[in-house]
């Protein structure tokens, strides 16, 4: 699909070899959509959850909200895999109760953060 020289472009305009995989694999993607083959998005939305630069915590929605699922940034930044944190409370990793409260106020009224 690339060649040497596409390949070389793309990795100058990416910080690191991580952020390559995660372009290659965008535009890989991108290809199979253009050509009309089968998209799933829950299966895009798990790549770009998983792939994502940023530590990411997924909780239930309420005051007690049990992690669901964390991404590999979550695990590099914390050391925490998920086996270990899957389950537990997400409010352990709150550094100040407030803040918690504030986010899901606005989310229960808002609908969003």
């Amino acid at each position: 699909m690339f060649n040497k020289t596409d390949l070389e472009t793309i990795r100058g305009f990416c910080k690191d070899e991580d952020s390559f995989q995660q372009m290659l694999e965008w535009m890989g993607q991108r290809e199979v959509e253009r050509q009309g083959q089968a998209f799933n998005p829950q299966t895009r939305l798990q790549q770009i959850f998983h792939h994502f630069p940023d530590a990411i915590l997924l909780t239930e929605a309420k005051p007690d909200g049990c992690i669901l699922d964390v991404n590999a940034a979550f695990e590099q930044l914390t050391g925490f895999s998920p086996e270990e944190v899957i389950g537990m409370r997400g409010e352990v990793f709150w550094g100040r109760p407030d803040e918690r409260h504030s986010y899901l106020h606005a989310l229960s009224t808002q609908g969003h953060v």
